[in-house]
């Protein structure tokens, strides 16, 4: 088992305090395209330093306040770490039936964000739309995105993530 631990936050209005395998919603691509996908268990490594505890402090917001729990993700799971441009070049060359969509619509989304220069001064920067489904299929369990170098291509996952696709992987941690 590797020693890094996990933490998923349940939201502030949950009555849950603990982790069900039941009650685990299976990873399906939403039915208008988005970056994220719907189901899944989302969580973030407690070693980093853009985790969702820390996004969530950043911007004054309280939703870290509530319950948790921590894990580790079995030896046996098979994560697809993305870190740079670099990971996702290579998802679009080698596992085309990964991608639902990939564009370089995103300048605009940096444009509104900094209005110092003309919208055609910012690169086109590539956003990818990921096949969760496909790419669980294919034995990938868990994607683990570090945000930093990412930010633009997933835009909206706000910070470091774990998406745990498959709950086998889960090991719970005890106190």
């Amino acid at each position: 088992m590797a020693n890094e631990i996990y933490r998923h936050y349940f939201k502030n209005d949950t009555k849950v305090k603990e982790f069900s395998y039941k009650e685990f919603k299976p990873i399906k691509n939403w039915e208008y395209t988005w970056v994220k996908p719907h189901g899944g268990l989302w969580a973030s490594r407690l070693s980093s330093k853009l985790g969702w505890k820390e996004w969530c402090e950043d911007r004054e917001l309280n939703w870290c306040e509530g319950e948790f729990f921590d894990f580790y993700i079995s030896d046996k799971a098979n994560i697809l770490y993305l870190k740079n441009e670099d990971d996702i070049a290579k998802i679009i060359k080698e596992h085309a039936n990964w991608v639902l969509q990939c564009t370089e619509s995103l300048r605009f989304i940096r444009y509104l964000r900094d209005k110092e220069k003309y919208i055609d001064d910012y690169p086109m920067i590539p956003s990818i739309i990921l096949n969760f489904q496909n790419i669980l299929k294919d034995g990938v369990d868990a994607l683990d995105v570090e945000i930093d170098k990412l930010y633009y291509p997933f835009f909206g996952w706000d910070c470091d993530s774990t998406l745990i696709m498959n709950p086998d992987i889960i090991i719970l941690k005890e106190d």
